[in-house]
């Protein structure tokens, strides 16, 4: 399924997946196919776990992170607009070995306190 095919189908916005899901590849014909399947099956009353699950699964699918991809991982983050998901996604990103300098640069000036701890910690023990 290409990404043409991708864009307009109703379980996306259910979900509230927006057009950036799908241009950061997050979004796959066999994604939004197991989607579909698990929507069906379960009664899950709020779309943001089923991003937080796409979400989890690109992140930990990535063999590495280039700061371009990282970044844009970033933007989506905070663009999701669910806050505890939006900080969940943010936090996975910063927890990676390989999270780019310039990324928890930017988590350490966030305003929630545990996520830019969390990125200090990670910058102090940086080379």
């Amino acid at each position: 399924m290409n990404r043409s095919n991708l864009e307009g189908r109703q379980i996306l916005a259910d979900l509230g997946f927006t057009e950036a899901w799908i241009g950061l590849g997050l979004l796959t014909g066999d994604v939004v196919g197991a989607l579909e399947v698990e929507c069906g099956m379960l009664d899950e009353p709020n779309p943001h776990h089923y991003r937080w699950k796409v979400f989890m699964r690109h992140v930990h699918g990535l063999t590495t992170v280039g700061e371009k991809h990282a970044a844009d991982l970033y933007d989506l983050a905070h663009s999701e607009p669910e806050p505890a998901l939006s900080s969940a996604m943010v936090g996975a990103l910063i927890r990676r070995p390989d999270c780019p300098r310039s990324i928890l640069e930017l988590a350490a000036t966030l305003p929630t306190p545990h996520l830019a701890q969390s990125a200090q910690d990670r910058l102090l023990r940086m080379p």
